[in-house]
């Protein structure tokens, strides 16, 4: 199998190498072992994995092997990543029951667990740790767990305990860097950063997390720099193109540059939340209203219950309208701007900002009373908003 650092180009080619691997009955445990754990890592990442074929791996082991249990969980993580979770949970369950004395089972279930249901994921780390008290992953993953449940110094200190195995492990350095940003306490991080890029200097993910920890510690140049570095190690990733966007915008670079990165991050990664945001954000600073408006959309497809993109969506629009837009067209987009305000108000975001455009709807449509029911409820929310307090004064006298 190859080098953790040398994966793949997709995951069906891992596959395939699996599978050869299965025939020759895995005779190296310890590869084995580190294979699986790359396959989950790969399999995480991978977008497209409708053709990847275990059965043929799995038909080529023991029935009674750790290798079939192993396949198992792979599979079970793929058909979970394609979206039949309850298939994937009840062959996880199901290897579980054949294989009690494996630790692995528990750790790649609790791999996927961890995104949905923290809780679960870290009593499944916990059966881990009981049969295996010396499995470095679990403690990375209970750490995973309990930053997802909201404490971030059990977290933190599971990501130290794993550093504390392998020192030099530059993804475990990078974990405890990761956790360090979140806390606010990126000169620690860099550091950090430093020492696992001294160790791997070709690995792209490592200046991605480091130009994040300068862009935290207000070094936008620092910050441009490690995402160009990024670039430069991996030209096709998205994450990065969007990075050094926002970085070379902080420092006033030409804006056709910045435009040329937000553009090759969307072509890469078309219906991506992270690139169709930002790019709608850039947009809309350079009055591209209709180009904000498309991106949105993108975003909304991509995240469907973010609130905050329906808000954005109908500001842009009004903001279309308002500057290009002639009064029947302006008109006819009020009701899909009403919609978003009320989208976003169900999905938990109120603000000042969405009952004074929701209220502004209204009046437009002429429906005065809805505008002053919009204002009071957005007073309530914030009493202190003057355009609220003011457009509220119009709208009393004219319903008055």
């Amino acid at each position: 199998m190859p080098e953790p650092d040398e994966p793949p180009s997709n995951v069906i080619s891992l596959a395939d190498a699996l599978a050869a691997k299965a025939r020759e009955r895995l005779r190296d445990r310890a590869r084995h072992d580190r294979a699986l754990a790359d396959l989950t890592r790969w399999l995480d990442m991978a977008i497209d994995l409708a053709d990847v074929d275990f059965d043929a791996a799995i038909a080529c082991v023991d029935p009674a092997s750790d290798d079939h249990a192993a396949l198992r969980c792979a599979r079970a993580l793929r058909v979970c990543v394609v979206g039949d979770v309850e298939a994937g949970l009840a062959e996880w369950a199901d290897v579980i029951a054949r294989f009690p004395h494996l630790a692995a089972p528990y750790l790649t279930r609790a791999r996927w667990l961890a995104r949905m249901a923290p809780d679960e994921a870290l009593a499944d780390v916990e059966a881990a740790l009981e049969l295996e008290p010396t499995a470095e992953d679990a403690y990375l993953l209970r750490g995973k767990c309990y930053e997802k449940l909201g404490d971030a110094d059990r977290a933190l200190a599971n990501y130290h305990r794993r550093l504390a195995a392998n020192p030099r492990d530059p993804d475990a350095l990078k974990v405890v860097a990761d956790a360090l940003v979140s806390r606010g306490e990126a000169g620690k991080a860099i550091a950090l950063y430093r020492r696992a890029i001294a160790r791997a200097p070709d690995r792209a993910d490592l200046h991605r997390a480091r130009a994040r920890a300068h862009a935290s510690a207000g070094d936008a140049q620092r910050a441009f720099d490690d995402a160009s570095r990024a670039i430069e190690l991996q030209p096709d990733d998205a994450w990065s193109h969007t990075s050094r966007a926002i970085y070379r915008s902080n420092l006033d670079h030409d804006e056709a540059l910045v435009t040329a990165d937000f553009d090759r991050a969307v072509e890469l990664a078309p219906g991506n939340l992270f690139t169709r945001f930002h790019r709608a954000e850039w947009r809309q600073a350079g009055e591209d209203y209709a180009g904000a408006v498309e991106d949105f959309d993108c975003a909304i497809v991509a995240s469907p219950r973010f609130g905050k993109l329906y808000v954005d969506r109908a500001w842009a629009r009004a903001q279309k309208d308002i500057s290009d837009a002639t009064d029947d067209e302006r008109r006819a987009d009020l009701p899909a701007n009403v919609e978003d305000l009320r989208r976003a108000v169900e999905l938990g975001v109120v603000s000042g900002d969405v009952y004074f455009l929701l209220s502004i709807c209204h009046r437009d449509l002429g429906d005065h009373a809805k505008a002053v029911a919009a204002l009071d409820r957005g007073l309530e929310v914030a009493p202190d908003d003057q355009r609220l307090v003011g457009l509220r004064r119009v709208e009393v006298r004219v319903t008055d």
